[in-house]
């Protein structure tokens, strides 16, 4: 099930899943990089992939920007992880997943689901 994220919110201590950026991050050793002392970093790369579904419009009038994904690819940091960074688009109602696979492997893993949503506030007055 995918997760909700409201992209016209600001992110707070309150709520987490808001804003108008979604970090992701990968621990090597999650991936097999036990020893990542003696691998190469060469090796140590991931690629990233980015599928879109949204059944409510056609895929060309999707609003993402033009590169969502910060990295196409990406080598681990000094803590031993892979980060990327998802940039959202203002509107509501897409699913993202995202995926990722190592250099050496042949298929994507999903790696997060989320869909957009927009929080909306509104008041009666009588």
């Amino acid at each position: 099930m995918a997760e909700k994220w409201y992209v016209n919110l600001v992110q707070t201590d309150k709520l987490e899943n808001a804003g108008m950026e979604y970090k992701i991050s990968i621990a090597a050793k999650n991936w097999g990089f036990k020893n990542l002392q003696s691998t190469s970093k060469d090796s140590m790369e991931v690629e990233w992939k980015l599928d879109v579904k949204a059944d409510s419009v056609k895929s060309t009038e999707l609003t993402i920007p033009q590169k969502p994904l910060a990295h196409d690819s990406t080598v681990a940091d000094k803590n031993n992880d892979f980060l990327n960074v998802l940039k959202l688009p203002h509107s509501g109602g897409d699913l993202f997943t995202v995926k990722a696979k190592t250099k050496s492997a042949n298929d994507y893993t999903d790696i997060a689901e989320l869909e957009t949503w927009r929080r909306i506030y509104y008041s009666f007055f009588t």
